[in-house]
């Protein structure tokens, strides 16, 4: 077993990844584990997990072949309520919006990491508007159906297949092969800039008088470079400048607590 430590490039990210060439032998996947990456989802927000464990069990099983390509729209299909899918905040067009499929962005940054660790290469991908909280800022993949996916393509000459274990608060994409990659892989990201976020009040009624609550957290933003790292077994690496990721300042909005009267004064607007 090959292991790697969390990635540290963002405190906020909830993570374990590791990557080995042991036999596993356990049905229904044979062959050798090549890779192996874990991210983590807070069970209470009920849609949003079910949406996870959907486009994850749509996953598992899913074999690419010898040179050739995933899509995850693909694979997953749309995500509509006739699809299964529940309404859940998802990043649209730069706003927290309620739509079904909020969620699915884990299952393809979580697959996008393991791939990454594996050798596959990444043909399109993009990264999320704002950093996320599950995941390290550089290994995220966001996708929407019709507009953002995620193509990997195999290089090797034997087939990858997909794994996804999916617990009650995690998911573990896995991928196996019969053969072995002749190197190990990894992303080095360098944080290039930041930008501190703003921050708005709202008086609303809906708290007691004076009474302050974090409506939505602010978020950082960053600049991000990419670099993929190949070491060869006898120790010896190449480094491949890989892409610049940005990810915008999510604005932070804190409530305050008045009275009605107090609500329509001074140009703020009431939240209900």
């Amino acid at each position: 077993m090959f292991a790697l430590g969390s990635v540290a490039s963002t405190a906020s990210a909830r993570q374990h990844r590791s990557r080995c060439w042991t036999q596993h032998d356990l049905q229904p996947v044979q062959g050798n584990q090549v890779s192996e990456f874990t991210t983590h989802f807070k069970v209470e927000d009920y849609y949003r997990a079910s949406n996870v464990r959907r486009a994850a069990k749509r996953l598992d099983g899913i074999v690419i072949g010898p040179k050739q390509t995933l899509s995850y729209n693909d694979t997953v299909g749309p995500r509509t309520e006739e699809a299964g899918f529940q309404y859940a905040p998802v990043i649209f067009r730069g706003e927290l919006q309620y739509r079904p499929g909020g969620g699915v962005c884990q299952p393809s940054s979580t697959l996008h990491a393991a791939a990454i660790l594996c050798g596959l290469q990444v043909l399109k991908r993009r990264s999320h508007s704002w950093q996320s909280s599950y995941i390290a800022s550089g290994f995220d993949a966001a996708v929407a159906w019709r507009s953002k996916d995620l193509i990997l393509k195999n290089p090797y000459s034997f087939p990858v297949k997909i794994a996804a274990e999916i617990g009650e608060t995690h998911l573990t994409i896995r991928l196996f092969a019969k053969g072995a990659p002749n190197a190990w892989f990894d992303l080095e990201t360098t944080p290039v800039s930041k930008r501190s976020f703003t921050q708005i009040t709202e008086l609303t009624d809906q708290l007691p008088p004076g009474e302050t609550q974090i409506h939505r957290r602010g978020i950082k933003g960053l600049r991000l470079a990419r670099t993929m790292v190949r070491t060869k077994p006898d120790g010896s690496t190449k480094r491949k400048k890989w892409s610049m990721d940005v990810y915008r300042p999510r604005t932070q909005v804190v409530r305050i607590g008045a009275d009605s009267n107090e609500t329509n004064f001074g140009g703020f607007q009431p939240s209900h």
